[in-house]
């Protein structure tokens, strides 16, 4: 079922170490791992220690799975690219590689978690990632509603206190404003409020994982610059904090950002200034 409905014509396979429970309403799996197995190479893209899953045993038949509660107990991801520096990730619908199927997970828990992300000459890590939301796909769309949680970007000192809102996915690639060609693989963010220790803001917009190219309305309030700068993986010497609506875009080395904001940046007091960067 997990093949048909999630993983169907793709290059990825599940194993299973030790399954148990009642086939009929839940089920509990141990050492979880979904590898994936292409023409220049082949790794874990995941690895759970524990998988508990409540579901509706009839909607498994129906063409539509619904999984009442699911459970995700120190999932470890690995992102990387592959050959032609397109992410490799499940459910990606690129073409002849199949698409995934309509399903609902109406409440799920990710407890412990560890995303690696690699890239041509770079790598990111974050852990301690605690979760809770909801997922619906339906015709090749994605929409994962976050209503609570927290992790750490280990290497950028980065501590995430509080998410929550909407990140939808397509799955087809589409034009963008000023003739931007976004991949299947874009994610549209609806009210995302994201909290950092010094920092909290609500962001709207869209962004590529392929190129990491984004166009993002952010509502900050506030923005501690130096700390926001960590985040996105940019070197600046600038300092202080805003408040204001700000438009962003550009890929992380090499963002446009323009908004009307207030608060002291680099030691100026601002008040309704028209920042462009």
């Amino acid at each position: 079922i997990f093949s048909q409905y999630f993983l169907g014509g793709t290059g990825f396979s599940i194993k299973i170490e030790k399954i148990s429970g009642t086939p009929l309403s839940r089920i509990e799996m141990e050492d979880v791992r979904m590898l994936y197995n292409g023409p220049d190479y082949s790794f874990d893209v995941v690895r759970i220690e524990r998988f508990g899953c409540r579901y509706d045993f009839r909607s498994l038949f129906s063409g539509r799975p619904v999984i009442l509660d699911l459970e995700l107990d120190t999932p470890h991801v690995w992102i990387k690219p592959d050959s032609s520096g397109s992410n490799i990730i499940p459910f990606a619908g690129r073409p002849g590689s199949g698409a995934s199927g309509s399903f609902e997970i109406a409440n799920f828990k990710v407890m412990n978690g560890q995303v690696i992300y690699q890239s041509a000459g770079r790598a990111d890590a974050a852990r301690e990632i605690d979760l809770t939301g909801a997922v619906l796909s339906d015709s090749g769309g994605l929409r994962l509603s976050l209503t609570s949680g927290r992790g750490e970007i280990i290497g950028r000192k980065i501590l995430l206190r509080r998410i929550h809102g909407d990140i939808l996915r397509s799955g087809a690639a589409a034009g963008g404003a000023g003739g931007r060609e976004w991949s299947g693989n874009a994610l549209k963010l609806v009210d995302l409020f994201i909290e950092l220790e010094k920092s909290s803001m609500t962001i709207n917009g869209m962004i590529d994982p392929d190129s990491i190219y984004m166009d993002l309305n952010v509502d900050a309030d506030p923005l501690e610059v130096e700390e926001t700068a960590r985040a996105l993986g940019m070197e600046i010497s600038h300092y202080g904090e805003l408040q204001g609506v700000l438009d962003v875009r550009g890929v992380p080395e090499a963002l446009r950002i323009n908004g009307s904001v207030n608060g002291t940046f680099s030691g100026y007091a601002l008040d309704d200034f028209n920042l462009e960067m």
